[in-house]
């Protein structure tokens, strides 16, 4: 059984609490307000001060943060949701040596 919990928007402070506290998966799609929703997480994610992107090109970031929780941001143009997942489907799994990769 899995649990699934939506945060929207995601810069109330309840969302970026849950974020920061919650112990599962954190998947964060972005597709608008990019540079301010990756400062905030920022302070709530500090590992991902530590991972290169380029903030121009739609991105996926993957990584498991000190807690040991999976953390994927991805930031796609509005309406790009269907060709994330899709992508997403296609790789299925994780490459730990490739923390960013472009969409």
């Amino acid at each position: 059984m899995s649990w699934l919990n939506f945060s929207t928007p995601i810069l109330v402070a309840e969302s970026l609490a849950f974020l920061k506290e919650s112990g599962g998966t954190q998947f964060v799609i972005l597709d608008r307000n990019y540079e301010n929703v990756l400062t905030a997480l920022k302070g709530v994610l500090p590992d991902l001060n530590n991972i290169p992107y380029n903030p121009d090109e739609n991105f996926v970031i993957n990584y498991f943060d000190a807690a040991k929780r999976l953390i994927i941001i991805a930031k796609i143009n509005k309406g790009e949701t269907a060709q994330l997942f899709k992508t997403l489907k296609k790789r299925q799994f994780m490459n730990p040596r490739e923390v960013c990769w472009r969409l």
